[in-house]
């Protein structure tokens, strides 16, 4: 039997239109308390599928690296604890996962990003943990903004070994910040160690127990426009080979503008151990005075 070309062209043509058909996402609920768990059906979503979640909800939850592009979403006051305040709320291991909207306490850390997972961490409560706020681990990434993360055992954020956040907007080219509020943290504000990089805009980081921002073993962070006050150590310290551009000589923008906050328990900026030290001073400042940048190179 002779085949009419032009009917195959045809076929062809509506085959490739059904594989390259957008996906269209869903949007899927979950009330905690039940049998299913936030772990099991995250694992049942598609790339731009949201889960909302509700309730108080007792679970480790894991997202693994074959995840990719969910949202999970607290609506309705919805709370996640550990059980028995062990582990991580949340441990990502996959990329482009949201989580917003959820009160998360009782647990060890709250949202840990690991193994090259990459995570949009805004609009949470992240308080009361024994450990840290938000764990940054083994070349992960993190964007973090809009959220309160207060009061618990250790750092608010740990960005290590290699990894990178950008703390306060939602973007770098952000002309204004959505500010994380980062307070009374036991260990301190925010620690990036080990080769990390950290862009931290407009924030508010007060009262915490150590360093508002410390950097060390080679990391660096461009640090502009944050209220760093009333920490039990330096508002911002680099040792080790760090180095930090507290925003630019000049200028009015995000990125430019200098830090403010006094009464920070030891420097207002503190750099030792070699690395680089360079922007404006602003009105950062401490017990033991403005600045002890001298074992760094740059200068304010």
């Amino acid at each position: 039997m002779q085949r009419n070309p032009n009917l195959l062209v045809v076929a062809l043509a509506l085959t490739g239109c059904t594989l390259l058909a957008p996906v269209h996402a869903a949007v899927k609920s979950l009330t905690c308390g039940g049998v299913k768990t936030i772990t099991a059906e995250a694992a049942k979503l598609s790339p731009g599928d949201v889960l909302q979640v509700s309730g108080s909800c007792t679970e480790n939850v894991s997202i693994p690296a074959h995840v990719n592009s969910i949202t999970l979403q607290g609506v309705s006051g919805a709370t996640i604890e550990a059980p028995g305040g062990m582990g991580a709320a949340f441990s990502v291991r996959g990329r482009a996962i949201r989580i917003t909207g959820f009160t998360i306490r009782g647990a060890g850390e709250g949202v840990q990003v690991i193994d090259g997972g990459f995570a949009w961490i805004h609009g949470n409560t992240i308080e009361g943990l024994t450990g840290l706020g938000i764990n940054l681990n083994e070349n992960s990434t993190a964007r973090i903004w809009s959220n309160i993360i207060r009061n618990n055992g250790d750092f608010g954020i740990f960005v290590g070994r290699s990894s990178s956040a950008i703390v306060g907007v939602t973007s770098v080219v952000d002309a204004t910040a959505s500010p994380n509020e980062i307070t009374g943290n036991a260990g301190g504000g925010i620690l990036i160690l080990g080769s990390s990089m950290g862009t931290i805009l407009g924030n508010v980081i007060s009262g915490n127990g150590g360093s508002g921002v410390l950097l060390t073993r080679g990391s660096a962070a461009e640090i502009a426009s944050n209220t760093i006050a009333s920490n039990a150590g330096s508002g911002v310290e680099a040792v080790q080979n760090s180095m930090i551009r507290l925003g630019n000589p000049t200028g009015t923008d995000l990125r430019s503008s200098p830090n403010s906050g006094a009464a920070n328990g030891a420097w207002g900026v503190q750099c030792s151990g070699g690395g680089h030290v360079g922007g404006r001073l602003g009105g950062l400042g401490g017990s033991l005075g403005a600045t002890d940048v001298l074992g760094c190179a740059g200068g304010l």
